[in-house]
């Protein structure tokens, strides 16, 4: 698998398994614009792509959403 990271040129090469993906439906239950998303496991990748992944990461997290 290959992901270019904005802030970097060089993209970040890793293999990896995929452990989930869900299909995201519009309001009205039909995609309107059809959306997926995917969590992967890391299966081999070199700890200096790990570890852009991880500071990018840590840097552009969301805040936690749900009942607050």
């Amino acid at each position: 698998m290959e992901i270019k990271l904005p802030d970097h040129t060089e993209p970040v090469r890793f293999l990896a398994e995929v452990v989930r993906s869900t299909f995201q439906l519009g309001a009205s239950g039909w995609p309107s614009k059809p959306q997926a998303e995917a969590g992967v496991k890391f299966v081999s990748i070199d700890p200096k792509d790990h570890a852009r992944i991880m500071q990018y990461a840590k840097f552009n997290a969301l805040p936690p959403s749900g009942p607050g």
